[in-house]
């Protein structure tokens, strides 16, 4: 429920973002003020999806080490299957969040809501939450403690937003950001 209150928050900031009768594009201030509201969507929306997804696993493995112990001293089944199972089944429950926060943002964009359109926006909250799914696992996995799984997720988390090139020119960022730069997406 949260997420959909989110994502309606999320609306209530970007509707009518994508509405091109709003924007005389060969103006370049207008098209400027287009751009980055739309870059500014697409980093709100894939921080929620990150960090929703990625903290909703974290704590699967910590939780579970003295079941993942036991079951492996009984030969039930080899790790690799064991994490496996757990990631495959958390990655569908953790599905709905992406697909339901997508659903209430699309059509208040006033964008292009052909087919092609919506699936491309859910095929890409999806593979963000796969992979964000991934990293809750990986930090949940390199610690026993809770906070510290918690901490690393956000750090990680931070670390790409801050590189993301999409908010600033790196040749702007403080000299112990730059190193990092090179890690940027676009």
């Amino acid at each position: 429920m949260s997420g959909i209150f989110s994502a309606t928050l999320n609306l209530c900031l970007y509707w009518k973002v994508g509405d091109l009768n709003k924007h005389d594009l060969n103006d370049p201030a207008d098209r400027t003020t287009f751009t980055f509201n739309m870059v500014g969507l697409a980093f709100l929306l894939s921080n929620n999806i990150s960090f929703s997804t990625s903290s909703g696993v974290i704590l699967q493995m910590p939780l579970q080490v003295p079941v993942f112990k036991r079951e492996l001293a009984n030969n039930m089944y080899t790790p690799t299957t064991y994490f496996w199972g757990r990631f495959c089944s958390n990655v569908l429950i953790q599905l709905f969040y992406p697909i339901s926060a997508i659903l209430v943002v699309f059509w208040g964009l006033s964008i292009d809501t052909s087919f092609e359109n919506i699936a491309l926006f859910v095929a890409y909250a999806v593979a963000m939450n796969i992979g964000m799914c991934a990293q809750g696992y990986f930090c949940g996995v390199v610690s026993d403690s809770e906070q510290i799984a918690q901490q690393t997720n956000t750090f990680i988390i931070l670390l790409s937003m801050l590189t993301s090139g999409g908010l600033g020119n790196a040749n702007a960022f403080p000299s112990y950001i730059k190193f990092v730069s090179y890690i940027s997406p676009q």
